[in-house]
């Protein structure tokens, strides 16, 4: 009798412990590792499912506070499938991490990508971040082709209201 005592109170001390250690670590402390339920995401999106519900697994995994998560968004952004990519973008935006700006920055600059993924890579910076020294930025990498240029006019009108 009092084994189990013992036994049920070892049990819930171990099980208040771990929740409180939990609770009290800060997100950034938790975002070390990678869960199995990260892995699970990524190679959904990999696979053959249909649009709609690798846009669910996309915004779950862009929800997730572990490192790294921006590098897998980005590899779906230069994935295959273009309507996928366009939303991986969007979600690299969402995200609002200095991690998740250079990775759109990288695709503004990709010019094996098509000119509507990196379009929509310049309204997600232009969208998600308003800063001005990436209007300036945005300019500078644009000069170059007239559709991104008509593109960084439209987001210095449309959103920077300038």
């Amino acid at each position: 009798m009092k084994l189990k005592r013992a036994l049920v109170g070892l049990l819930l001390v171990a099980i208040l412990g771990t929740a409180t250690l939990l609770v009290v670590q800060p997100k950034e402390a938790q975002a070390g590792f990678r869960s199995e339920d990260t892995e699970d995401l990524v190679a959904y999106l990999e696979g053959d499912a249909a649009l709609n519900l690798k846009l669910m697994a996309l915004d779950a995994l862009r929800r997730k506070t572990e490192s790294g998560i921006e590098a897998d968004i980005d590899g779906v952004a230069r994935g295959d499938d273009l309507r996928l990519a366009l939303f991986a973008t969007t979600a690299l935006g969402k995200k609002g991490t200095s991690t998740a700006k250079t990775k759109l920055k990288g695709i503004v600059e990709d010019g094996e990508l098509t000119k509507k993924l990196r379009k929509m890579a310049m309204t997600a910076i232009a969208v998600h971040f308003k800063d001005t020294d990436d209007l300036t930025y945005l300019e500078s990498k644009s000069k170059s082709d007239s559709e991104l240029k008509d593109h960084y006019k439209w987001l210095k009108k449309h959103v920077y209201g300038k």
